[in-house]
């Protein structure tokens, strides 16, 4: 995917709408290999979105590849991460 290339790049806020992009292209039914895909696309929407300092975004995305894959330690740790990030975030008011 664009978005995972961009993201190597560091550049996390450009990968954001190509992985979007990818997401609303699968297919919304299948097998084991693409439930991983739809697992891999949001794991890699919560980098990006975290990335770009969109903590509650991001561990929505953590979370839907979670309920996709529940056992993918990545997504768990990163989300945990994301949620510690945003507690400590200053609140803009």
């Amino acid at each position: 995917y664009l978005g995972n290339a961009l993201l190597v790049e560091g550049r996390p806020a450009d990968a954001i709408a190509p992985l979007e992009a990818a997401r609303e292209r699968l297919p919304r039914a299948g097998g084991r290999e693409l439930r991983e895909a739809w697992a891999s696309v949001e794991l890699a929407l919560g980098k990006a979105l975290d990335g770009a300092g969109r903590s509650a975004d991001a561990i929505d995305a953590f979370r839907r590849s979670l309920a996709i894959a529940p056992r993918e330690e990545t997504a768990r740790r990163l989300a945990e991460a994301a949620r510690r990030a945003s507690a400590r975030a200053p609140r803009a008011d």
